[in-house]
């Protein structure tokens, strides 16, 4: 698909929509990105799953590692269709680091994709997994995500793809041209 296609997609089924929001940081932002709303759809899935495959189909995936539980139904796709195992990792309420569920294992020599829905320039629990699958000696090939908000080019040294490539803008509350003081206007991120 091509770039106006995705983006049609993405806001077609709100997982990307033009509107004032409150991220949990309290900074607010002209740009609401929900995911899940593309992801719960499996065509949809299938499509912005082989957006992201299609860039590791030459570097025999064996592992793909949802960062978080929002990217797990991303992740099996791309598992799929990559033809690997797919494990998921879970991240505590307000903690920085995450943990491969305790059923899964990653294994000494596995080849592994690291997949969320989102990749910000702080990707606390992505680098803390990458240095457990590490650890495990195994070997971090790519970083996919749904969305890149990142203003680095690269922030993991591995191949790294997204589908949308999303720069919103940020305001502190008292610089909100939306608010201009108004908190009645305010619409909170879920």
């Amino acid at each position: 698909m091509n770039q106006e296609k995705i983006q049609a997609l993405l806001y077609s089924t709100g997982a990307l929509q033009d509107e004032h929001v409150v991220l949990p940081d309290g900074r607010h932002s002209n740009t609401r990105l929900r995911p899940l709303k593309v992801l719960q759809f499996p065509p949809f899935c299938r499509k912005v799953a082989f957006e992201l495959v299609e860039h590791f189909l030459d570097i025999d995936a064996q592992v793909v590692v949802a960062a978080s539980v929002d990217a797990i139904l991303l992740a099996a796709e791309m598992a799929r269709q990559l033809e690997a195992r797919v494990v998921f990792a879970t991240t505590p309420a307000g903690a920085d680091t995450a943990a491969l569920h305790p059923d899964f294992a990653i294994h000494s020599g596995d080849r592994v994709v690291m997949v969320d829905t989102l990749l910000t320039d702080n990707p606390a629990a992505l680098r803390s997994l990458g240095r457990r699958i590490l650890m495990e000696d195994a070997r971090l090939i790519g970083v996919a995500s749904l969305f890149d908000t990142s203003t680095a080019a690269h922030i993991f040294n591995v191949r790294q793809v997204t589908v949308a490539k999303i720069t919103p803008q940020y305001w502190e509350k008292e610089a909100c041209p939306t608010c201009a003081g108004d908190t009645t206007a305010l619409v909170p991120q879920e």
